[in-house]
């Protein structure tokens, strides 16, 4: 394998964040890159889980959402209005957004 300066960033971000996510065109390296860096980690296909597929799809990936037995609709709306406002006000630098809420 070609040794990838990512590595660094990837192993140190493993230790900042539950879940780290990698992205990049088809045939890149990224299930190399990740199957070399976490030699003892078992690939998504592996992992056992209670959940049928339709569950997944609907109910999202959000483990909180599972745990809890939260509601996806209303998780997500929520979900979505936390960063809209947040990342609207930072980009045009509003105090309150007007007709959001």
């Amino acid at each position: 394998m070609i040794t990838r300066n990512i590595t660094t960033e990837l192993l140190r971000s493993t230790t900042e964040y539950p879940v780290v996510t990698v992205l990049g065109p088809r045939q890149s390296g990224k299930t190399t890159l990740t199957r070399m860096t976490f030699p003892n980690k078992q690939e998504l296909r592996s992992y056992k889980t209670p959940f049928s597929p339709f569950d997944l799809i609907v109910r999202g990936f959000y483990p909180r959402l599972h745990e809890e037995g939260l509601e996806p609709r209303r998780y997500y709306n929520n979900y979505l209005m936390t960063y809209v406002e947040r990342d609207m006000r930072a980009l045009i630098q509003l105090r309150e957004p007007v007709g959001l809420r």
